[in-house]
């Protein structure tokens, strides 16, 4: 099922030369850079009996992304998670997220008054249920501080998983590879976002490892644009691969800071498909920092070691751009020969969502 409008448009991308790895920028990518943590075991079939053996129960997820938030009710109806699709609220940050506080706390009492579960997906990284940072709403996070010192679970009485965002989507998306057979028993997945920020997640022999790739420092030569914002998560002053690569906090700050304009990433795409040369320099510059991070998560951890190995599930709206996920997919063949992929918008209306919402009823003996 197709939960979005995934058309392509114009692909000027893969029309282009698939280029080469930098050297420099892959030797950066270690387990103490990309800020690797084990998380928690999960097996997909283990899930699926899980959900049927909740029939009827609903919980409600908070996805907190790079720039919205959105609030979700599930029930499981079927052994499947269905979400009311009626219910659903969104809010698009605000400056520094000072808005997304009161987002949350109605939230809450929604929760409360109907006596129902809460699920978080969160992106950045995490210490139980306490964000570690919110570099991208650091408003939001002075909020959380101060009125609730910090910690979701005393915003939410009632929750029962906290999830970052990639290691929720990642459920999500493994269960499906597993249906349609792309994911082996005890196989590899990456689970790979562009939206707001740059995350990935990837699971190896039932193991969810997170990631923060994205913030590993970016190298001069293929910082095209001249970026210049710096990565803010854990106080690094550097400019780190999120802040070229990530639709939002790459192309779309990028595009204001050499024109001028405040455009979407919509507006961008739009752009770029009109053969606009700016936007599919951004673009161009996106996947492939895209791929030098999924690829950096490989080799540090013995994926796609031959055709086939590893899933690549891709989220986000930056893959909704014409050619992005081709391009990526084209610079990983070329360097790791094909592995299977898939798109979250057809197999979810909100892959990290329904992920948490899993995550609210998972539990390992």
């Amino acid at each position: 099922m197709n939960y979005k409008d995934t058309s392509l448009g114009k692909d000027f991308l893969t029309l282009l030369e698939v280029p080469e790895l930098s050297a420099e920028q892959m030797n950066l990518f270690t387990g103490e850079n990309v800020t690797q943590q084990e998380m928690e075991e999960f097996n997909s079939d283990r899930a699926l009996d899980l959900l049927k053996q909740n029939e009827g129960a609903e919980v409600l997820t908070v996805d907190l992304g790079g720039d919205k938030v959105t609030r979700i009710f599930w029930k499981i109806t079927n052994g499947c998670l269905v979400p009311d699709v009626d219910s659903i609220k969104k809010i698009k940050k605000i400056d520094k997220g000072a808005n997304y506080t009161t987002f949350f706390e109605e939230a809450a009492d929604e929760a409360k008054e109907r006596n129902i579960n809460v699920a978080i997906s969160f992106a950045g990284p995490l210490s139980g249920t306490c964000p570690q940072g919110i570099p991208n709403a650091t408003d939001f996070k002075a909020d959380l501080d101060k009125k609730y010192n910090g910690d979701f679970a005393n915003l939410f009485p009632t929750l029962k998983a906290v999830n970052n965002d990639a290691q929720a989507g990642i459920k999500t998306a493994a269960i499906a590879a597993r249906r349609s057979g792309k994911l082996k028993e005890n196989g590899a997945l990456e689970f790979v976002i562009d939206g707001g920020g740059f995350g990935l997640a990837f699971i190896k022999g039932n193991k969810i490892i997170a990631t923060e790739v994205g913030h590993t420092r970016l190298v001069d030569e293929l910082n095209w644009n001249k970026q210049t914002n710096p990565c803010g998560l854990f106080g690094r002053d550097y400019v780190c691969i999120e802040r070229v690569a990530a639709s939002g906090a790459g192309v779309e700050s990028i595009y204001k800071k050499l024109t001028g304009e405040i455009l979407s990433g919509i507006e961008i795409s739009n752009k770029y498909q009109n053969g606009d040369e700016l936007a599919r320099k951004l673009y161009e510059n996106s996947a492939l920092l895209l791929a030098h991070g999924i690829i950096g998560v490989a080799n540090i951890n013995g994926l796609m070691q031959a055709s086939g190995d590893t899933v690549i599930a891709y989220h986000g709206g930056g893959f909704r751009v014409a050619g992005i996920m081709d391009r990526v997919t084209q610079i990983i063949t070329k360097q790791r020969g094909d592995q299977p992929t898939l798109f979250t918008d057809d197999i979810s209306i909100n892959a990290c969502a329904e992920g948490v919402a899993i995550a609210a009823f998972y539990k390992n003996d």
